[in-house]
């Protein structure tokens, strides 16, 4: 992940956009790679369709894949996943989910508001209670969609 990082951050970039993150994944014997492109004035279907043209491009001429797979470009969304420990700073103040690798304290999910971003950690207020989260222990963070957080299902962040 980290060569295919370093390959297409800077022809995503060169388009005009930030590569927020990418994952890979397997389906029926192919893998699928999802890249998430942001920008300030947002990302349309017509941004997708240009960054996944280059890429695939850039793919194929570079020979970092393997296999069968298929490319997929989108907008990182409005519960939008964190792939760094730096991305959550401008999101301070954001209800957010995160789910650990491993237990700790006897738990694995934590939803909560994203209080401050220390050099290696998360803090988050849950239910008036500081918790800070080591960033190399998170499996996944993202931010929670203020929709679903109006509809009284994660009263954690109320």
């Amino acid at each position: 992940m980290d060569r295919l990082t370093e390959l297409l951050g800077p022809t995503v970039g060169g388009l005009g956009y930030e590569l927020w993150g990418i994952e890979r994944a397997r389906q029926e014997g192919s893998q699928i790679i999802r890249l998430f492109i942001d920008c300030d004035r947002g990302i349309t279907i017509s941004d997708c369709e240009k960054v996944s043209r280059h890429v695939g491009d850039v793919i194929e001429v570079e020979d970092v894949l393997w296999g069968e797979y298929t490319l997929e470009v989108s907008s990182p969304g409005l519960e939008r996943r964190f792939f760094s420990l730096e991305q959550h700073n401008n999101y301070i103040g954001s209800a957010i989910k995160v789910r650990l690798r491993d237990n700790q304290s006897g738990r694995r999910n934590y939803m909560g508001v994203l209080s401050a971003v220390s050099t290696k950690s998360l803090i988050i207020t849950e239910n008036e209670d500081l918790i800070e989260i080591e960033f190399a222990k998170i499996d996944r963070s993202n931010l929670v969609d203020n929709l679903v957080k109006n509809r009284g299902l994660h009263k954690a962040i109320d």
